[in-house]
């Protein structure tokens, strides 16, 4: 069985710095450039540019839907944090933003090394 303690004190693996680690989720933002407006507290902060993805995974309450209504996906934010260039993603729970014909809320910030990721639900009747 392998040791831990021996993996732990291998020199040999490598350690991504979170500086390296914003300039790869600047680069997978700058793929797919999404220029956003969050609003918090019916106040406008400044645009910023981040990635945005629809989730595939959906829960069994969204699977269910009502008769004539379409499933709801949520909207994941993809930013930065501690970028080298890059101003850090200003984003936190309850923050609103509008995207396409929908008004989505932020419901779950994840602050990774270098990245944050937010995970949205979108308002009934779209705002």
């Amino acid at each position: 069985m392998p040791s831990i303690s021996g993996w732990l004190g291998n020199t040999n693996i490598p350690i991504v710095d979170e500086e390296t680690r914003a300039a790869a989720a600047w680069n997978r933002i700058q793929d797919r450039p999404t220029s956003i407006t969050l609003y918090r507290n019916e106040s406008a902060l400044g645009a910023q540019t981040v990635r945005l993805e629809y989730s595939e995974a959906t829960t069994s309450a969204q699977m269910q839907g009502v008769a004539g209504q379409p499933s709801e996906r949520q909207l994941i934010v993809f930013g930065v944090r501690n970028h080298p260039t890059v101003a850090a993603t200003n984003i936190q729970r309850g923050d609103m933003l509008q995207y396409e014909t929908d008004t989505y809320v932020i419901v779950d910030v994840i602050r990774l090394p270098g990245e944050i990721q937010a995970y949205t639900e979108r308002l009934q009747g779209g705002g």
